[in-house]
Formats: structure tokens, C-alpha cells, sequence
């Protein structure tokens, strides 16, 4: 039997397990650090989250239950109880979000969302574009700045626009709440009307993080990590170490990485995967709008063909007659020539505008680039 101890709120100890058990486990909770050198496909080194086979971070507690489903081993947590960081039940919380006096309702799984940080102190969730997750991280602080557990807080996202986003979604969800607060953004051109001291929210980017001072650091109990996807996962650690002392921290994204050491990262820095509300979700539930896919492939024109092999040629050997199919030392340089090329396509390009304009109903166009 595998016994479970829980240690604290970020880490779990194998109290005893049986060799086979301990072996299971310790391939559950390790990936290889594999992935292209250039064009060829490295198989790193293992990387291991089971610390001289005895200790978890808590976040990969579900790797474990998987793994004990998997081999029919049986499994308990001796001291479940020291997992719970608050005695709030789902039903308590619920009631908390009504005093509020939101002018709208928030969804099942979105209260879910914002009560599994309260519940658990770490937590991490995956929620599709439109779920809703910068108002689902509010309705959490809002808990936590009300009750005073944690009067500090600090969100953590990607991008510049994200901070400005996240600070003024914040402040529109403050506005129309019975619940005032005050948000702080922290890139390098924000605009801010009051002093980071003053705020209940600091929302920042990952390389502005380090720029809090320790003393604010020192007074925050509340993170939130939004979109751990996109960050490299150096980046992610050194705001995590920063900040592991907290009592709630927890994180969201759209989607997860594809490299599964990537993903091990995410849970174990960031908590325990709870959770995950998809697009189809979403449109099953009539909160989304059903969309279909058609792809279209048309060829590029003999002209600009021409022009785009002579080109990749040149750009090999200016003396060279080797045939364009055999041409394999310019590949890095292969994308961005045919994306030049073929939006100098006159043909294409008309064939693509006549499709937009020909749209009779409600249409969104995305494109990598837009020219003149």
C-alpha cells in the first residue's frame, strides 16, 4: 500500500511504498528534457520530481492516484485533513459571491474555479478562451482581500497587455460589485494613479516581477499565475521561489504545453490539476458560438514560385545548379522566404479578398499580417 503524508502545502512524502510501487512512481513523475537542437530531435536528460524517491511536490498527487488506479495498488493520505487551507465549502463561497451584488450570475464551473485555491491553497485549472478566468481569479481575491487572508496579492501574467487588461477587467468587476479594489499594474510603461503600497492587486509581467520590493513581497499572501503555458519554465520557477511562502498561490491557462516535462513543471510549481472547462464545453452550454473549420489550400503562382526557388538558390550557393527539391541546408531559412513570397502573391491575394467580401453573414478575419 502506497501511505501519503501530507508535509505542507506544497509538499507530499511517500511515507512507505513496496520497491514496485516506488518504481511506478518515480516513472509517473519524471520526463525526459527532450526537444529540437536546430533540426534534430535531442533525448535529454531525466528529469525527476520524486526528490530521493520519498518526497512530491503536491501538485503531482493526481500523477500518483493515476498511477495506483493503473496497477490496482492501494493508496491513502494519512493526514488529509492538513491538504485543506480554509474549512470554506463550495456552498459557503457561493453565498459569499451574492453579497457581492454582481449585475450577473456567475457560472458553476467558474465558482468551482474560484473556490479550489480557497479550499486547497494551491490549485491549478485549464480554461478555453472566453471561460472567463481573469473573472474567476477575482471572485477568489475578492474572498481572500474581504476575509483578510490576504490583503496583498499579485497576478502574474505574459505580456504588457495582458497587465493592462487583467488591472482593467479588475477594476470593471470592482465597479459593478459592492466591493472596492484597488489594482497596481507593473510593467515598463504603465500609468498608475496610486502607489503600489496602496493597492490590494499588483498585476505584472514576468520580467517587472523582480522589481517589487521585498518588504510589499513580505506582505503579500495571494498569486495567481495566469497563462504558465507560454512562460519558460526558468521564468516561472524564480517568481515561484519568490514566492512560496504564500498561502494561496494557484495558476490558470488556456491550454497546456505539449512537452509532458513542461506540464511537470506546471503542476508541481503550481498546484494540483483540478480541473478543466473546454471550447466544446462552452458551446454545448450556449455560452460560446458553434464554429466550423474549412480549410483552404490553393497553389501559389508559377510567377512568384519561380521568384521564391531562385531566391532560396541564391541564398545556398549563388553558384549552385542543384535542383530546388534537394536543397536542405537553407531549411531555417525556408518559412520566412515562402511567407514573403507568397503574400506577394497578387493572385492569391484576390482570391483571398473576393472570399472575405463574399461573406454574407457575420465574419471575423485573422491573419498573421496585414499589409498596406
Amino acid at each position: 500500500m502506497i501511505q501519503l503524508k501530507v508535509l505542507s502545502v506544497d509538499l507530499l512524502e511517500v511515507v512507505s511504498a513496496t520497491q514496485q510501487e516506488i518504481d511506478a512512481i518515480f516513472a509517473a513523475t519524471s520526463e525526459y528534457n527532450s526537444g529540437f537542437r536546430g533540426r534534430k530531435f535531442v533525448r535529454g536528460d531525466l528529469i525527476s520530481m520524486f526528490f530521493n524517491r520519498k518526497f512530491l511536490p503536491m501538485g503531482l498527487l493526481k500523477n500518483v492516484v493515476n498511477v495506483a488506479k493503473k496497477n490496482n495498488f492501494q493508496i491513502t493520505i494519512l493526514n488529509k485533513q492538513d491538504w485543506m487551507q480554509e474549512s470554506i465549502e463550495l456552498n459557503e463561497f457561493e453565498a459569499h459571491v451574492k453579497t457581492l451584488g454582481l449585475p450577473f450570475t456567475p457560472y458553476e464551473y467558474q465558482l468551482k474555479f474560484a473556490w479550489y485555491p480557497i479550499r486547497f491553497g494551491r490549485s491549478f485549472c485549464e480554461g478555453c478562451t472566453s471561460s472567463g478566468k481573469t473573472f474567476i481569479s477575482f471572485l477568489t481575491f475578492s474572498y481572500l482581500i474581504s476575509t483578510g487572508h490576504s490583503k496583498k496579492n499579485i497576478v502574474v501574467v505574459p505580456s504588457k497587455l495582458l497587465v493592462d487588461q487583467f488591472a482593467s477587467d479588475y477594476s470593471g468587476y470592482s465597479d459593478a460589485s459592492n466591493q472596492k479594489i484597488k489594482c497596481f499594474r507593473l510593467h515598463s510603461s504603465a500609468k498608475n494613479d496610486i502607489a503600489m503600497h496602496e493597492a490590494d492587486i499588483i498585476v505584472s509581467t514576468y520580467q517587472s516581477f523582480s522589481k517589487i520590493p521585498d518588504d510589499i513581497i513580505n506582505e503579500v499572501n495571494g498569486a495567481y499565475i495566469d497563462e504558465a503555458h507560454q512562460v519558460a519554465a526558468p521564468s516561472l520557477i524564480a517568481v515561484v521561489k519568490r514566492l512560496r511562502a504564500l498561502e494561496y498561490r494557484w495558476g490558470m491557462t488556456g491550454s497546456l504545453p505539449e512537452s509532458p516535462l513542461a506540464v511537470l513543471n506546471i503542476y508541481s510549481y503550481l498546484g494540483y490539476h483540478f480541473d478543466t472547462y473546454k471550447s466544446k464545453e462552452l458551446i454545448d452550454a450556449g455560452r460560446g458560438a458553434a464554429i466550423t473549420i474549412q480549410p483552404i489550400i490553393f497553389e501559389v503562382s508559377d510567377t512568384v514560385k519561380l521568384h521564391f526557388q531562385k531566391k532560396l538558390l541564391e541564398r545556398a550557393d549563388p553558384d549552385s545548379q542543384v535542383n530546388f527539391d534537394l536543397v536542405i541546408d537553407v531549411k531555417q531559412q525556408l518559412l520566412s522566404l515562402e511567407q514573403i513570397y507568397t503574400m506577394a502573391d497578387e493572385e492569391r491575394n484576390r482570391l483571398l479578398a473576393k472570399l472575405i467580401v463574399g461573406c454574407t453573414k457575420n465574419v471575423l478575419v485573422m491573419s498573421k499580417r496585414v499589409g498596406s
